[in-house]
């Protein structure tokens, strides 16, 4: 089995010992198992008392494993809905203001946070932005343009599967990515024609520009530079738009791709 996430990981280890944990997560992208193991992951640190966390063998991090922890709360859609609803996280809201149980914090998952409707995500925003003092929050979509940026601005942001395990459709996004970083137009041409001639399936395709939107989403927050963050900035909306237009006009994945790298190849050369 291939080892995930391992530089997320260490990041949220550096945090843990650091003791500045986020009290909201969202994970992004990768396969469903990656997200689902990352989001775990994250809830196991937040609820592990020990400086290592998460440390694996503590009484909370037993529990957590087992499924019996009494502070770590997951939601899940209503047996009659296709999406959370608001009344569910209103419900969440009025709980995370009760001490937690055993734990120094309780830790409420989200999974599939892009199936949250808007009045859902909405109500959201107030806790997520000055959430009680032991409460924390792990959300996860594979769609991150289904998510409020009101809500991802709240949230610390990660990307699943790291260099070891990722998924193809990661691994085009990062080809595509790469080559826009050195500024070569030739080479993202040779990118794009390559995941052009992948012939990945529709949900495999759309991935690809999912990850690359959320690359250069976390490129974005890094990026100190004015002009630099503007240019970031403009690739990832181009990146957004030809997604938008995949859902709504059903364009192909050969004249997606043919856009993708006119339009990226255009913005590096002009930062030459």
């Amino acid at each position: 089995m291939p080892q995930r996430n391992n530089a997320q990981k260490k990041r949220i280890q550096a945090q843990a010992r650091a003791g500045t944990l986020s009290h909201a997560w969202l994970v992004l992208g990768g396969a469903p198992e990656s997200r689902e193991e990352l989001a775990a992951y994250i809830a196991a640190a937040l609820i592990c008392p020990d400086r290592e966390a998460p440390c694996g063998c503590c009484t909370h991090c037993v529990k957590l494993a087992k499924g019996i922890h009494p502070d770590f709360i997951r939601l899940e859609k209503l047996p009659d809905k296709s999406s959370y609803v608001v009344d569910q996280v209103r419900e969440i809201v009025r709980d995370a203001y009760i001490m937690p149980n055993e734990a120094p914090r309780k830790v409420y998952l989200i999974p599939s946070a892009d199936e949250m409707n808007i009045n859902a995500q909405n109500a959201m925003l107030k806790i997520l932005e000055e959430p009680p003092a032991r409460s924390a929050f792990v959300l996860t979509a594979a769609n991150s343009a289904a998510i409020l940026d009101t809500v991802r601005s709240r949230c610390t942001e990660l990307l699943a599967d790291g260099e070891e395990g990722m998924g193809d459709e990661d691994k085009y996004a990062r080809a595509v990515f790469d080559s826009f970083l050195r500024r070569s137009p030739m080479d993202i041409a040779s990118a794009c024609f390559m995941l052009e001639k992948a012939k990945l399936d529709r949900e495999d395709f759309d991935g690809v520009l999912e990850s690359l939107s959320m690359l250069f989403a976390l490129k974005i927050r890094g990026e100190q530079d004015s002009a630099a963050r503007k240019q970031l900035f403009t690739a990832k909306e181009a990146v957004d738009e030809l997604l938008r237009r995949r859902v709504t006009n059903n364009t192909g994945a050969g004249h997606t791709a043919g856009a993708l790298a006119v339009r990226l190849g255009r913005l590096a050369g002009e930062a030459r």
